[in-house]
C-alpha cells in the first residue's frame, strides 16, 4: 500500500534558526504576495482619482471593471452636492491648472433683464386708468395720473396724450374753460393745457389742495379743496380766491347749477353764489325706522328738468333750486352688504347713470335711471363688470365711462378702457394703450 508522508522540518538545525523549506515552495508564495500588493495599490489609486466640478456641471466619475474595494470614510463633513446655477459665471480654474494670461481679466457679462413697461405694474395691472373726464368741442379729455398724462379721445376714437407733471391720484379733476383750454388740478396748483398740448401752471396760496373742478357761470373755474371745508375759484388769467363752507369737512362734489350758482355736496347740499354767499339745505330722509341718515356722498349733477340731482349711499335725490329736496328714489341705507353708489352723471336725454365700485376695486356696475321715471332703474346693457372710475357725457351727449380692469377676473388683467354707453348696449370706444 502506497503511503504519503508529510515532510517535517529539520529539527536538528541550530536553535533560533528559522525552519527551512524547499526553495520551490517559498518562491511561489513570495510572488503571490507581491502581485496582491500591486493590485491593492492600483485599486486605491484609482478610487482616489476625482475631478472637481465647475459651476453648472455635475461631478465626473471614473469606474473600473470588477468589484470596487471597500474604503473606510475618513471623519469630517461630507462632500457638497453639486447644484444648478442659472446664469452664473464659469468657475475659475485652480492656480495650478489655470493658464497664465497677460492683462486684466475680461469684464463680467451683465444679467439680461426684461423691465416692466412704465405704464404697467409688475402684476400686469395697467396705470392708464382715467380718473376724471370732461367734454370739449374736439373730443373727450381725461386725466391719467398713473402715467402723468392728459388724454384726449376724438369722435373717431383716436387717442392722443400729453405729458404733464404732478397730477394727484383720485383727488383730481378736469374741465373745459371758457377760453377754449382744459383746466385740471394738480397737488397744489391748477394747470391749463391747450388743445395742442401747451401747459401752464398756477400755484395756489394758503396750502390749497385742489380736487374736482368745473366751469362756473362767471367764466371762471371753480374747484373743491380736498384738505379743508372750502371751494376755490380761479380766473382764466390765474387770479385765485376762496369761499369757506360751514363745518370742518372737505366737500365731495360740485356742479354749476342752472340758476347761476355753484352747488356743492357734503352731507347736506350747499348753494354758493359767484359772489360768495352760502346757503345750506338739508337732505330728505326716509321715514322707515332703523334707517341710517341720508348723506350726500359726492355725485351731483344739474338735471335737464332744471333741478339738482345727487346721490346718497343707495338712493337718488332731486332738489329744486330753492333748496327743497323733492324726492328720493332708491333704497334707504339699512346696512345692506351691497356696494354703495360711487358717482352720478347725466346724458343728453336727461337719463342718469349711477356707478358702484366693489370693495378693493375688484369690479363694479353701472345702472341707467330714467329721467322721466326715476323709479325705473336698469343695469347698463353689456357693461363688462370693470370698475367704473369716471363718468361723463361726451361731446355727442352720450355717456362715457372710464374703467379700471376688474381684479376679480384674475391676471392677466385687461387694459383700461373708455366705454360708450347707450340704452341699447355698451360699445368699447378705446382700449387705452401705454403712451409712447
Amino acid at each position: 500500500m502506497l503511503q504519503v508522508r508529510e515532510q517535517r522540518p529539520d529539527l536538528s538545525a541550530a536553535p533560533g534558526a528559522a525552519p527551512t523549506e524547499p526553495p520551490r515552495r517559498r518562491r511561489p508564495l513570495l510572488l503571490a504576495l507581491g502581485i496582491a500588493g500591486v493590485v491593492l495599490l492600483v485599486a486605491g489609486g484609482v478610487a482616489a482619482v476625482t475631478w472637481k466640478p465647475a459651476d453648472g456641471h455635475g461631478t465626473d466619475r471614473v469606474t473600473t471593471a470588477g468589484p470596487t474595494p471597500t474604503i473606510a470614510a475618513l471623519p469630517g463633513p461630507s462632500a457638497p452636492v453639486p447644484t444648478t446655477i442659472v446664469a452664473a459665471e464659469p468657475a475659475a480654474l485652480s492656480p495650478a491648472a489655470a493658464p497664465k494670461v497677460a492683462g486684466p481679466p475680461p469684464p463680467a457679462v451683465p444679467r439680461q433683464s426684461h423691465p416692466v413697461p412704465a405704464c404697467t405694474l409688475a402684476t400686469g395691472y395697467p396705470l392708464t386708468i382715467p380718473e376724471a373726464m370732461t367734454a370739449a368741442p374736439d373730443g373727450l379729455w381725461f386725466t391719467q395720473p398713473g402715467v402723468a398724462r392728459i388724454g384726449r379721445l376724438t369722435a373717431t376714437a383716436a387717442y392722443t396724450s400729453f405729458p404733464v407733471s404732478d397730477v394727484p391720484g383720485d383727488q383730481n379733476g378736469i374741465a373745459a374753460g371758457s377760453d377754449g383750454a382744459l383746466w385740471f388740478s394738480q397737488t397744489s396748483r391748477i394747470a391749463r393745457i391747450t388743445t395742442s398740448g401747451d401747459v401752464r401752471t398756477f400755484p395756489l396760496p394758503n396750502g390749497i389742495r385742489p380736487g374736482r373742478i368745473v366751469a362756473g357761470p362767471d367764466s371762471a373755474l371753480w374747484f373743491l379743496e380736498t384738505n379743508r371745508p372750502a371751494i376755490g375759484r380761479i380766473t382764466t388769467s390765474g387770479n385765485v380766491s376762496e369761499v369757506a363752507l360751514p363745518g370742518d369737512q372737505p366737500a365731495k362734489g360740485i356742479v354749476a347749477g342752472p340758476d347761476g350758482a355753484l352747488w356743492v355736496a357734503r352731507g347736506d347740499i350747499f348753494r354758493v353764489t359767484t359772489s360768495g354767499d352760502v346757503k345750506e339745505y338739508a337732505v330728505a330722509q326716509f321715514s322707515q325706522d332703523n334707517v341710517q341718515p341720508e348723506v350726500a356722498s359726492g355725485g351731483i349733477v344739474a338735471g335737464k328738468d332744471g333741478a339738482i340731482w345727487f346721490i346718497t349711499k343707495y338712493a337718488l335725490h332731486r332738489m329744486t333750486v330753492d333748496g327743497h329736496d323733492a324726492g328720493a328714489y332708491g333704497e334707504p341705507d339699512a346696512g345692506q352688504p351691497k356696494a354703495p353708489q360711487a358717482d352720478l352723471a347725466v346724458d343728453v336725454n336727461g337719463d342718469f347713470w349711477i356707478s358702484t365700485i366693489a370693495p378693493g376695486g375688484s369690479g363694479g356696475t353701472v345702472e341707467r335711471v330714467s329721467g322721466q321715471s326715476p323709479q325705473d332703474r336698469q343695469p347698463a346693457k353689456g357693461y363688462p363688470g370693470d370698475a367704473p372710475i369716471a363718468m361723463r357725457a361726451g361731446p355727442d351727449g352720450v355717456m362715457r365711462v372710464g374703467t379700471s380692469p376688474s381684479t376679480a377676473k384674475g391676471a392677466p388683467y385687461g387694459p383700461s378702457t373708455i366705454l360708450r354707453l347707450t340704452a341699447d348696449g355698451t360699445v368699447v370706444v378705446k382700449a387705452l394703450p401705454c403712451p409712447t
